[in-house]
């Protein structure tokens, strides 16, 4: 999708959908469903975490 964006309208930015994101990220990660560590990872990088300066202080890069 992100790449059909791009080549269409190659002028403009496209932020992808929060909802679309998690409603496929099961069938995308394959140890989404079953690890809760990486669950909680995946929800706080998109709900909490603003800033990259915020991801290297809580250890997720």
């Amino acid at each position: 999708m992100a790449r059909a964006i791009e080549v269409a309208l190659c002028s403009k930015h496209h932020w992808l959908c929060q909802w679309n994101i998690f409603k496929n990220v099961s069938s995308k990660v394959w140890c989404f469903n079953s690890n809760d560590k990486v669950k909680g990872c995946f929800y706080n990088c998109l709900r909490k975490y603003d800033s990259e300066e915020m991801l290297e202080k809580m250890g997720l890069k």
